[in-house]
Parts: C-alpha cells; sequence; structure tokens
C-alpha cells in the first residue's frame, strides 16, 4: 500500500512540473521579444572607442615539447647583440661505405645474447654487439635498427 500512496503523490507532481514546462514554451511568448530588444539595446552601449593593447611577448622559455632540440632565440633587430664568429670545421674524410642491410635479430634463448643479421656486400652474417667484420663494428641492435661503426664514422642502418 505505501507505493500507491507514493504514486498518487508523485504523479500529479510531475504533471504539473511538465505543464509549467510545456506552458513556458507555448505561451510565453513576450519575453523573448523582451530579451532580444535587451541585447539590441546592450549591443548600441558597447560602441565606444577601446585603444588597442601595447605590449611584447618574451618567448625565451624552452619548448616543452621539444626536449631534445634547442630552440633558437630571436633577438630585436635593435639589439647590441651580434652573431658569433663562424668557425671553419676540418673537412670531413669521404669514405667508401660498404652496402649494408640489416635484415633483422636472432635471440639464443639459452645464452642470452642477440645475433643481428647484416648483410655485408651480398653476404649475410650474424653480428653480435661489439663484433667486427670486414672492418665494420656493430655497436648497438635494435629491433627495427642497428648501429654501426666504419673506419671512423657511425651510421645507423634500418631495415
Amino acid at each position: 500500500m505505501k507505493n500507491r500512496k507514493l504514486i498518487y503523490i508523485l504523479l500529479p507532481l510531475t504533471l504539473f512540473i511538465w505543464g509549467m514546462i510545456v506552458y513556458k514554451i507555448v505561451f510565453d511568448t513576450n519575453t523573448q521579444e523582451e530579451n532580444t530588444s535587451f541585447v539590441q539595446n546592450a549591443n548600441r552601449k558597447k560602441t565606444a572607442a577601446v585603444p588597442p593593447d601595447t605590449f611584447e611577448l618574451l618567448l625565451n622559455y624552452p619548448d616543452p615539447f621539444l626536449k631534445d632540440e634547442r630552440r633558437k632565440v630571436t633577438t630585436p633587430s635593435n639589439s647590441p647583440i651580434s652573431a658569433p664568429p663562424k668557425t671553419d670545421k676540418k673537412a670531413e674524410q669521404t669514405v667508401n661505405w660498404p652496402k649494408l642491410k640489416y635484415e633483422g635479430s636472432v635471440r639464443h634463448v639459452k645464452e642470452g645474447v642477440t645475433l643481428a643479421i647484416v648483410n655485408i656486400n651480398g653476404t649475410s652474417k650474424f653480428m653480435k654487439a661489439g663484433e667486427t667484420v670486414d672492418n665494420v663494428k656493430l655497436i648497438q641492435i635494435y629491433n627495427d635498427s642497428i648501429t654501426v661503426n666504419f673506419q671512423t664514422q657511425k651510421r645507423t642502418v634500418k631495415k
């Protein structure tokens, strides 16, 4: 019986609330006209001239999204700072690299050693990190690339 008493109270209350909502939507059109005229009057009052802001941004902080890269700081044109003098770098030696291709890696389970399959001038070799074959030293093995050293230069070879 408690549920019936609750229904007798809540049902008229719900109908009253929905009736008020429908009444406001359908019959209350005068307030909409008054609101639009109020907005138009408010827009007329805001036509006073506003002086533009004059400021300069100082962007001399590091970019948080470019953690490893350095940002080039621009200075105003009237500053007394001059560009640093250019230093002549010694010409790099041209090294004729052999044809290298990284074909993949194999992990030896019992020994826990990772071997890279490297194609050097058309011949496939199994190499460990730190091993040298045909003057090509394998420095590091990754899933998608390897880092090798030939004479005095480093290079990364991708699959």
